[in-house]
């Protein structure tokens, strides 16, 4: 996939909400993927912190 100067991928102007919420489920998916323990961790985390 290609990404923009800013590390993001890029969206076609007529993306459907439909593409974010699923682009976003994937990046969680790999992200849980690859290191659950710290991913809950993190979160863990953030919700201490509020």
């Amino acid at each position: 996939m290609r990404t923009n100067a800013a590390g993001v991928i890029p969206f076609p102007a007529n993306a459907k909400a439909g593409d974010y919420l699923l682009m976003v489920g994937v990046t969680l998916w790999r992200e849980l993927e690859q290191s659950p323990a710290s991913y809950l961790e993190s979160a863990a985390r953030k919700a201490a912190l509020r």
